[in-house]
């Protein structure tokens, strides 16, 4: 939000964000965006995807990635986020399931690290509360401990043999009905010798 558009019709924006505290050199996040008209909700502008640069400098005491890094490619989206909304006399309620498009209260969890266990697909109850729908007896244990409809937040939680396992991100309403990604986020795996733990990415779909 600090950052200074350029004089376009389309703004643009160039990012710079030391992601470190303290800061340290050789260390960033950076890249340029373009934030252009929604193509279904008026006054609204997205970013459909942007490349973003990322280099760490390593240190012994950090808690994961020891070992510098980048530069490495990440992409960067943004799309206005709509909480949902009860019913009122003259409005009907819009729920979470349609926030993000699904056409049953279902949908698919995909998770970076190879464990046959994790679940493959979660179900959206009318209350927002996100459950395991296969593998039924969900032996990881994998459940959501906040999902905050406000700003679209999640953070949860799933046990391995190594210990429990924490996630967090971000859901998603697409601005293309047919871009199937409505939540992305990332795990911290504790490690199996030693103190520096390793990261993965968890990610929900549509059908």
């Amino acid at each position: 939000a600090a950052v200074s558009p350029d004089g376009l019709s389309d703004p643009g924006y160039r990012l710079w964000v030391q992601p470190y505290l303290p800061a340290r050199t050789q260390s960033y996040l950076a890249g340029a965006f373009s934030l252009i008209p929604h193509p279904t909700l008026a006054n609204r502008r997205y970013v459909d995807a942007a490349d973003l640069s990322w280099k760490k400098t390593g240190q012994p005491a950090d808690a994961s990635y020891r070992t510098s890094f980048g530069p490495v490619k990440t992409v960067f989206m943004l799309d206005p986020w709509f909480k949902p909304q009860a019913a009122t006399r003259t409005l009907p309620a819009i729920t979470l399931s349609q926030r993000l498009g699904l056409s049953d209260p279902t949908f698919a969890v995909a998770h970076s690290l190879a464990n046959t266990d994790l679940p493959t697909r979660l179900a959206l109850s009318t209350t927002n509360k996100v459950t395991v729908q296969t593998p039924a007896n969900n032996l990881t244990k994998w459940k959501t401990l906040t999902f905050n409809t406000t700003d679209g937040r999640f953070t949860g939680s799933f046990v391995l043999p190594v210990g429990t396992v924490p996630f967090s991100g971000i859901l998603r309403q697409p601005a293309d009905s047919l871009d199937a990604i409505i939540g992305d986020g990332h795990y911290l795996l504790p490690p199996t010798s030693g103190t520096e733990k390793t990261t993965g990415e968890l990610r929900f779909q549509r059908p």
